[in-house]
Order: C-alpha cells, then sequence, then structure tokens
C-alpha cells in the first residue's frame, strides 16, 4: 500500500460548418465573491479544477512525486497529497488527468515511467482518509483524462498503445473511454475507437464536464463533443470548433447549461492584456453564444449552478448570472 501523505490546472477558430461562436446575446455573468488561494500555488504551474466541491492543483506534474494541493471553498489549502505510484519514477499527471469525488476520494490517471523508461498507464484511487491506494494498472490502455460522474464512478479517456508507445490505430475494436467502480473494477465504456477514422490522438487534450445527471467529453483534436448518461449510454453528440488554442476551460453546471471560456487573440498591431469571454451552448441549434469581452479569465468548472473561475491564477471567482 502507498502511503500518501497529508500535509495540512489555443486565435479563434473559424467555426467548422456546423456551429458558430454567435456575438454577445446575453446571459451576462456577475461575480458573487472573490477568495484569493493560500498559500497560492506554485508560479508557472497553472494546473487545476474544479471537483467534488474542492480546487484541486498539481504541483511537480511531471516528476517522480507530484503534490496534489486540495484547497476547500474559502481558499485555505486543506490538504496535500503526495502522489506515488509503485516503480514509478517519472509521473505525468498534467491537466484533466486527476478528480475529486463528492465523498472525498481523489483519482489520477495517467502514465508512470519506471525503468529504463518504460511507460505504463495507471489510475489510482486514494481513500478519502487518505490510508489507502489502491493502484490499476491499465495498460496497455493509457488514460489521458479522468473525472468522478455524480454517482461516484470513475471515467478515464485514453488509447491503448502498442509495445513501443504508439497508438494500436483507429483499427483496433476498443472503447477509449473506460468507466470504473471505486474499487478499480470495469464498468461498460464507451465510444469506439474506429469513431475517429485516421486521427492520431483524439483524446490528446481532451476533457471530460458533469452534472449531476450527465457526464461530458470534449476533444477539440477530434472537434466532438458528446454526453452520456450516468451508466454510459451516448445522448448527443455534437461538433465542437474550437482548438486547444482557443479553449481556456469548459463546465457543466446541474442545469445542464454548457459553458466555455474563449480566449481572444490580440491585435498583432496593438498587442495588449489577453482578453476572453465566456459562452454557452445552445443544444437546440447548435451555436455557442458569446458574452462580453473580458480580462482573461480561465474557467474551473461549475458548482451547482456557479461557475468557478480565475482571472491570476491564484484566486477562485464564483460567477452566476445577472
Amino acid at each position: 500500500m502507498t502511503e500518501a501523505h497529508r500535509l495540512s490546472m489555443l486565435p479563434l477558430a473559424a467555426a467548422l460548418g456546423l456551429l458558430a461562436l454567435h456575438p454577445p446575446t446575453g446571459r451576462a455573468q456577475a461575480t458573487l465573491r472573490s477568495v484569493a488561494l493560500s498559500p497560492p500555488p506554485a508560479a508557472g504551474e497553472p494546473i487545476g479544477a474544479w471537483s467534488g466541491g474542492a480546487f484541486l492543483t498539481i504541483e511537480g506534474h511531471s516528476t517522480g512525486a507530484p503534490i496534489l494541493r486540495i484547497y476547500d471553498p474559502s481558499g485555505m489549502e486543506a490538504e496535500r497529497v503526495g502522489v506515488q505510484i509503485p516503480g514509478g519514477e517519472g509521473i505525468v499527471l498534467t491537466s484533466h488527468r486527476f478528480t475529486r469525488s463528492a465523498r472525498g476520494y481523489v483519482a489520477f490517471a495517467g502514465t508512470a515511467y519506471g525503468d529504463g523508461d518504460r511507460a505504463g498507464g495507471f489510475l489510482a484511487i486514494l481513500s478519502p482518509d487518505r490510508t489507502s491506494q489502491r493502484v490499476v494498472r491499465t495498460e496497455p490502455y493509457v488514460p489521458f483524462a479522468i473525472t468522478f460522474a455524480s454517482d461516484g464512478t470513475i471515467w478515464t479517456a485514453g488509447l491503448l498503445k502498442d509495445d513501443s508507445g504508439r497508438d494500436v490505430g483507429d483499427a483496433a475494436s476498443y472503447l477509449m473511454i473506460q468507466r470504473f467502480d471505486i474499487q478499480g473494477r470495469p464498468l461498460r465504456g464507451a465510444v469506439p475507437r474506429s469513431t475517429f477514422p485516421g486521427l492520431e490522438t483524439p483524446v490528446g487534450g481532451s476533457f471530460f464536464v458533469n452534472s449531476k445527471d450527465r457526464v461530458g467529453w470534449g476533444s477539440p483534436l477530434a472537434h466532438r463533443y458528446m454526453e452520456f448518461s450516468l451508466d454510459g449510454t451516448l445522448l448527443a453528440s455534437y461538433p465542437f470548433p474550437f482548438s486547444l488554442a482557443e479553449v481556456s476551460g469548459v463546465a457543466l453546471c446541474d442545469d445542464d447549461t454548457l459553458w466555455m471560456s474563449v480566449k481572444s487573440q490580440p491585435d498583432p498591431k496593438s498587442p495588449g492584456p489577453q482578453q476572453s469571454a465566456l459562452a454557452s451552448f445552445d443544444r437546440a441549434t447548435g451555436t455557442w453564444h458569446q458574452g462580453a469581452t473580458r480580462p482573461f479569465t480561465h474557467l474551473y468548472g461549475c458548482s451547482g449552478n456557479t461557475l468557478i473561475t480565475t482571472t491570476t491564477w491564484s484566486n477562485l471567482n464564483w460567477l452566476a448570472e445577472k
């Protein structure tokens, strides 16, 4: 058993035909409150997420001993958890690869490197009291993203890799989204690899969002966003016309409103501070409706129907509709 040490988180592209980002049309957001993270996360590592009623951030995300820092809603650091994988000399835990449940479980999914730089996929589940950790070796499946659904199941998005570490390709018959119970036992999966023929890494940079009754998975590389019921049944699939460079966070609220923070590209002739705009998705028309441009805002997630954002990487802001 591995001990977890308790020490008290791409130019706006043209829409790809079926979806469009509409000009400002309402759904304006006002700041309800703002708190500073204390102590603030390490500079230069803005990797974080709002998950399970807390803010999570990783330090040393590609080292042999990453640290998960957990902040409560007041902005105070409540816990630090040392991430250790047996035999893992290097652990890659970048954005979207860590999550927390409402009951306090923490899960990680990623790649661990051992002797001779041999890489293997893993899923690690820590108990709420941090006294036990269950590690599931998932190779040849390598997860790139993870979330807890509202029913406590664990969802991952990943690829099968061959002995050389390459994706086995879209000809292989396997499901990219894998689901697990809290003990790490596999459940029914979703999304056949053949859904995206010819695309080398459809899960790269992909993300999960979830609400009380569904889970969403989006892939900027595959330009696709899908929603599932809690048992893994596909509910809907939509084009997603944005690149990694444009998206600065996505959130699905309990009222099933889907939000995104879209970066505005500075004018090269008159460069200035980064700007962004919050946009909401209209499922009926398949369009994104943009709010007013504001100083850069990164979207960490949703608490109920309230958006959680940051403007400085060291604060949390609660936003709600005016």
